[in-house]
C-alpha cells in the first residue's frame, strides 16, 4: 500500500468524506507512512435480537464499522472487506428485552500509522446492540462528546465515521467511567505484524511504456455539486492539475475540445482530452469534472468506459460517500486483456471501502494470470483533502514518466496526512521483465 498526504489549508482543506455491505478482498500492502498489522479479537461481544447466524454476522459487521472512527484516532483504519468473523456462542434471554448474548472471534487487516507505537492490545469501545434502536441510544448518549469533527451533525448512518472514544470530552475511555452494559461493550484487539507487508516494489514501468505512451484518466468530483461550480474546491483542483501538467510538460500537442492558450478548463471544459510530449513519450490525459460518481451522465460514463480500456493510470478524487461512491466507482469501466493499470482511489479512508470488484474485473479479462498481475491500487488510510488532489495525481504521473521511484518513494512524496497505501503490487517485477 501507499500513503497520500493531506494539508489543511483554509477552505480548500475540505475532507473528501461523505454504509454499505462489503465484499471480500485479497491484498498485499506497501506504504510510506503506515505499516500493515493483523488485528485479532479473541472475544468480541454483541447483543442481537435474533439467533440466526446471518443476522448475527451482519450485526457484528455493523459493530466493527465503529472501529473506523476509533482507529482513525490513531491515524489508522481497517479494511472492512477483509473482516474474518466466527461466532463462538449465542445465549438466549441475555437482557430484559430478550436479546441474545453473542460471543465472537474476528481478525481485521489494519493500516497503522508508522509513527505511532503499536500497542500490545487496544481496548475497542463499541456499541453492544448494533441495531437501529441500539445505535440511536448509543448516539443519544455519546454523539455530543465522542467525536472530533463538529462541522457535521452525526447521524445513525455516519456516526461510526466521526466516532472518537478518545476525544477530550468523551467519558468512554476515561479511567473509572462505567458505561451502561446495555449500550456499550469493551474488549481487546491484539496486534501482530502482517506478512502482507511488501517492500521495494515499483509500478510496472516497462509494461506501461511498451507502446511509447502513458494514458491517464482522471476524475475530479465537486465538493458541493448543488452550489456554484466555479468556486467549488474541486474546480480549483481540476484547474491546478491541468496547470501542473502544462508547467511540467509544456504546451499541449492537442486538446479535444480545443482549449485556448492560458485558459483554465473549469466547468466550461468539464470533459476533455489533452496530449503532451514528455521525455519518455506521449502523455495522453482524459479529464472529467463531475457532480458525483453516482450522478454521472450517460456521456460521462461512456467517456470513462472508452478510456479505461487502454488507460495506464486511472484516478478518482472526491468524496468517498462513506464508501458508497467508492463502490460505485469500482463497478464502472471497461477493461481489456493485457492492459496493466494503476488506480488511485483518492477519497477519505478508501482503504476501508475498496472491495474486490476492480481486481475481479481485471482477472476476468486475464484468466491465465493471478488476480493482481494487471492491477495495482493506491488508497488512503485516512481522510484526503481537496487541496492535495492535484498534487497527489501529479506526483504519481511524474513518477510514471521518470520510471525510477519505488512505490514507497512515490507515496513518500504524496501528502502524508492521507496515509496512502498501495495494494496488488506484491507480484510486480520491475526492473525485471513483466
Amino acid at each position: 500500500m501507499k500513503l497520500l498526504v493531506a494539508v489543511a489549508i483554509s477552505i480548500l482543506s475540505i475532507a473528501a468524506c461523505s454504509m454499505q455491505p462489503q465484499q471480500s478482498s485479497n491484498i498485499k500492502y506497501d506504504a510510506a507512512y503506515s505499516i500493515a498489522l493483523n488485528g485479532k479479537i479473541a472475544e468480541g461481544k454483541i447483543l442481537s435480537p435474533s439467533s440466526e447466524s446471518s443476522v448475527v454476522k451482519g450485526l457484528i459487521q455493523s459493530q466493527l464499522y465503529y472501529t473506523v472512527g476509533q482507529l482513525n484516532g490513531f491515524d489508522g483504519v481497517a479494511d472492512l472487506s477483509k473482516n474474518q468473523v466466527s461466532i463462538k456462542s449465542i445465549t438466549g434471554a441475555a437482557d430484559a428485552n430478550g436479546n441474545y448474548a453473542v460471543s465472537y472471534q474476528a481478525t481485521m487487516f489494519v493500516s497503522w500509522d508508522k509513527g505511532t507505537p503499536v500497542p500490545g492490545s487496544l481496548t475497542l469501545i463499541l456499541p453492544i446492540l448494533p441495531t437501529e434502536a441500539g445505535i440511536d441510544t448509543f448516539m443519544e448518549t455519546y454523539a455530543e462528546d465522542c467525536r472530533d469533527d463538529f462541522s457535521h451533525e452525526p447521524e445513525a448512518g455516519n456516526f461510526w465515521y466521526y466516532y472518537r472514544p478518545a476525544a477530550y470530552n468523551c467519558l468512554l475511555a476515561k479511567p473509572g467511567h462505567v458505561a451502561s452494559e446495555s449500550v456499550v461493550t469493551k474488549f481487546n484487539m491484539t496486534f501482530e505484524p502482517s506478512l502482507e507487508q511488501t517492500t521495494g516494489k515499483s509500478p510496472e514501468y516497462a509494461k506501461i511504456w511498451e507502446d511509447g505512451k502513458l494514458v491517464v484518466t482522471a476524475i475530479f468530483a465537486f465538493n458541493e455539486p448543488e452550489n456554484d461550480h466555479e468556486s467549488d474546491v474541486a474546480t480549483y483542483a481540476f484547474n491546478s492539475f491541468y496547470s501542473g501538467l502544462a508547467q511540467q510538460y509544456g504546451k499541449p500537442i492537442s486538446s479535444t475540445p480545443a482549449l485556448e492558450d492560458g485558459k483554465k478548463p473549469g466547468p466550461d471544459f468539464d470533459r476533455f482530452e489533452v496530449v503532451f510530449q514528455t521525455p519518455s513519450g506521449t502523455l495522453n490525459v482524459g479529464m472529467m469534472l463531475v457532480d458525483g460518481i453516482r450522478a454521472l451522465t450517460t456521456e460521462q460514463v461512456d467517456f470513462y468506459s472508452r478510456r479505461t480500456r487502454n488507460s495506464d493510470f486511472v484516478s478518482y478524487s472526491g468524496h468517498s460517500g462513506l464508501g458508497a461512491n467508492i463502490r460505485a466507482l469500482t463497478r464502472l469501466g471497461t477493461f481489456a486483456a493485457n492492459q496493466y493499470q494503476l488506480f488511485f482511489i483518492n477519497g477519505c479512508d478508501t482503504f476501508a471501502y475498496v472491495d474486490n470488484s476492480l481486481r475481479e474485473a481485471h482477472a476476468a479479462v486475464n484468466p491465465d494470470f493471478g488476480a493482481d498481475k494487471f492491477f495495482d491500487v493506491i488508497t488512503n488510510s485516512m481522510p484526503s483533502y481537496f487541496s492535495s488532489n492535484a498534487a497527489g495525481n501529479l506526483t504519481i504521473i511524474r513518477s510514471l514518466i521518470d520510471k525510477r521511484a519505488t512505490y514507497r518513494e512515490i507515496l513518500g512524496n504524496i501528502d502524508s496526512a492521507q496515509r496512502a497505501v498501495v495494494t496488488g503490487e506484491q507480484d510486480n517485477s520491475w526492473p525485471n521483465p513483466f
